[in-house]
């Protein structure tokens, strides 16, 4: 029996704006969680493949442990500024592009540099830091990695959004087949 039917004093249901958008993209074109991880994968094995590619051409060139480390940490910006570029604008990180998936607002809109980039990225890494921080600084390690762990998880949702998802109001489709 209906909820509202069942109680005559009940506030009416209305939908919101959020679960309405959410709802307008079948399941069926939402990228897998597999698939998903496999981006994330992706995306991780650039960003050491250029960190080791920093090391490898810094220990070529006879350079000390520090410029080894400045060279690393160029490395690590590149990739950040190219995938954060890419994210912006086409709404794909490289590995996103690799297995045909892409970043999109709830409405279908790109997500931009806002939603995808700074807050998707940026603002979820650091809040997701900080509850690792304080639990390093108490010393209290298996706890270390609780924020990542809890972003992770999210997806098994039934509309497979990450808390970084939710956060910038995002989710990931599949790109249908060439």
């Amino acid at each position: 029996m209906d909820e509202a039917k069942a109680n005559p004093y009940a506030p009416p249901l209305a939908p919101s704006a959020t679960s309405q958008a959410e709802n307008s993209v079948p399941v069926s074109r939402l990228a897998s969680r597999a698939r998903r991880f496999l981006g994330a994968m992706a995306d991780s094995l650039i960003l050491v493949v250029a960190i080791e590619v920093g090391a490898q051409v810094s220990r070529m060139l006879g350079l000390a442990n520090a410029n080894r480390a400045e060279l690393a940490a160029t490395a690590v910006l590149v990739v950040v500024g190219v995938q954060s570029h890419a994210v912006a604008t086409s709404g794909q990180s490289l590995g996103k592009k690799l297995l045909r998936m892409r970043i999109e607002r709830l409405d279908g809109a790109a997500p931009g540099f806002l939603h995808g980039v700074l807050i998707r990225s940026w603002l979820m890494a650091v809040l997701a830091a900080v509850p690792g921080t304080l639990c390093m600084m108490l010393f209290i390690f298996p706890l270390a990695g609780v924020g990542f762990i809890a972003d992770a998880l999210s997806i098994f949702g039934r509309d497979r959004r990450c808390l970084h998802d939710r956060l910038a109001g995002t989710r990931v489709i599949q790109l249908s087949a060439r």
